[in-house]
This record gives C-alpha cells, sequence and structure tokens, in this order.
C-alpha cells in the first residue's frame, strides 16, 4: 500500500520518520487520485484524499498518533492531526475527519493477531489489510484489480 498510494518506500516507522536509512526517499510513481466518492466529510478539493487515507492507515499502522501533546503544526515531532488546521474548512477539516477514521484503523491492522503474517510476526496484515481497503475505498479497488496493491 505504502508504494502504490504514498511517496514512502516502506509502511515502517523509521521509513515514516526519515530515521532509517532510505526513509522518506520520494517515491514518485504511486498513483494519484482525487477526492471524488468520497463522503463529504472528508471531501478536499483538488486533494489526493486517497493518499492521505492510506497514509493515516500507515501512521496508525507504525505508531503514529492522532495528537501528540503540546504539538502543533510547526513542532518537529507531530501526530496526524497536529498536521493539519483545525479551523480550515476546506483542507485542514476534511483532513482530520479522514485521520479521525484512518489511523485508528491502522493501528487494528498492527494489533496483536493469532498467529505471523506477511507484516510482521504475531500482526495482523496481508489479506485483513487488503480486505479492509476493498470494503472502504473504490480507487483502491481498482489498483487491487491491476495488481498494484
Amino acid at each position: 500500500m505504502a508504494t502504490t498510494f504514498t511517496e514512502f518506500p516502506a509502511a515502517r516507522l523509521g521509513v515514516v520518520t526519515g530515521n532509517e536509512p532510505g526513509g522518506q526517499t520520494s517515491n514518485n510513481s504511486y498513483l494519484h487520485f482525487g477526492a471524488s466518492g468520497f463522503h463529504p466529510d472528508f471531501y478536499e478539493p483538488d486533494a489526493n484524499q486517497v493518499r492521505h487515507a492510506v497514509g493515516g492507515l500507515i501512521a496508525g499502522y507504525v505508531g503514529l498518533p492522532l495528537h501528540v501533546p503540546g504539538a502543533d503544526r510547526n513542532s518537529l515531532i507531530q501526530g496526524m492531526n497536529d498536521r493539519e488546521d483545525p479551523n480550515d474548512p476546506i483542507h485542514g477539516v476534511p483532513d482530520i475527519n479522514l485521520n479521525n477514521k484512518t489511523v485508528p484503523y491502522g493501528m487494528k491492522i498492527a494489533t496483536y493477531s493469532k498467529g505471523p503474517s506477511l507484516i510482521g510476526p504475531r500482526h495482523v496484515g496481508g489479506a485483513e489489510a487488503s480486505t479492509l481497503l476493498q470494503k472502504s475505498c473504490a480507487p483502491c479497488r481498482w489498483a487491487q484489480s491491476y495488481g498494484r496493491v
């Protein structure tokens, strides 16, 4: 998902934060979508909301929170919602609404499971993550049908 829908080369904390070799290396070959098909609460004009939704899933999966106490848009360490402007109804609020749904789902993907998976030992992943995408994201279903996920 990371390389298909975001600029991240992998869904690992070190990659997302830039603390791992190759972390935050730009991946410009990810699929670009708009915001059509998203519920009005998540709609942001001229935005790649699929990228943002997958970014929220990745953030939750690697353990980034929605909010870091005391953080704001200028802080070095931020939660997903700390990066957004809650006073901007066109760009900030839709992203906060989307984060509030996707980050918890990402955390659920990474929760303890009954056995090993492709993502890591004793974590839910692989088929479970694909099922979540199929149910929640029409562009994701399209990409999956063409072998991009």
